[in-house]
């Protein structure tokens, strides 16, 4: 049963039930800033990771040195070699609805490297990351949202 009682006990609670909605999409949405931080965070680490098992490549860098390049395998994440797939990754949210994860136009291979071709198999770097972040999507969703909720 509930009872409404004139009151400032009252009036808190009425002010506390109206500012839900808002309090609720500003911890989606700052949840959403942290999983992107992360998203992106990791592909750049496994981007930079020397574990990588594809071909290897003897190449000059710009002083004319002979380098040698280990390509990454098929469903592996991109290896770095120019940084430029690296640099372009982001993400961008819409308000409190939508997470966009990808890598910018700057770097217009990345669907080939995603997807693959016929000349290539995949090297999912956005979908590692995604699958090594899932775990932490929910603990900044948690986070954030009880932060927010609780907040006075």
């Amino acid at each position: 049963m509930l009872s409404v009682r004139s009151g400032n006990q009252n009036a808190r609670v009425f002010r506390q039930i109206n500012e839900i909605e808002g309090r609720t999409d500003r911890g989606i949405r700052q949840g959403f800033f942290r999983l992107g931080n992360d998203l992106v965070r990791t592909l750049r680490r496994q981007v930079l990771e020397r574990n990588k098992r594809g071909r290897t490549y003897i190449r000059k860098d710009r002083a004319g040195r002979r380098r040698r390049h280990i390509a990454s395998a098929a469903g592996q994440t991109p290896a770095n070699r120019t940084g430029n797939y690296r640099k372009n990754a982001g993400y961008q949210l819409r308000g409190s609805q939508q997470l966009e994860f990808g890598i910018r136009e700057g770097a217009d291979y990345g669907l080939f490297l995603e997807e693959g071709t016929k000349n290539m198999a995949p090297r999912p770097g956005l979908g590692n990351a995604v699958k090594a972040n899932q775990r932490n999507a929910r603990t900044d969703f948690d986070n954030s949202l009880d932060r927010e909720l609780n907040a006075q």
